[in-house]
């Protein structure tokens, strides 16, 4: 079931039981942060927008991966191509567990989900 937010919002916003069942599904197939590969346990998970919705990113799940709230907050509102090309250059810390190409091999395809939105 999906519920209209608050008048001055445009979009949907989904009950805390979708956000729930999605972060389960996510975590049964892939229980790492997408960004620093640190294997997570399910009560601290945190969903992230691969395309933030300041942006116009959508809570579904061709749109969000697994994040360590660390990560998370580092992200912020940053798309994920921006935050990926700041971790590279070496201008955000990650402290990764895991190459960053594993965590990007199991991470939604940024430039797909633009095209799907448009």
């Amino acid at each position: 079931m999906v519920v209209q937010g608050d008048a001055s919002v445009s979009r949907w916003v989904r009950p805390k039981k979708y956000r729930w069942e999605l972060k389960l599904r996510l975590w049964v197939r892939h229980p790492y942060c997408a960004y620093c590969g640190r294997k997570l346990q399910l009560r601290h998970v945190t969903l992230d927008h691969v395309i933030p919705k300041r942006l116009g990113g959508v809570m579904n799940e061709e749109n969000v991966v697994l994040a360590c709230v660390s990560c998370n907050e580092k992200k912020a509102g940053m798309s994920f191509v921006l935050f990926i090309a700041k971790v590279e250059k070496g201008e955000i810390d990650l402290e990764r567990e895991k190459p960053l190409q594993l965590a990007l091999d199991h991470s939604p395809d940024p430039e797909k989900i633009l095209g799907e939105n448009q």
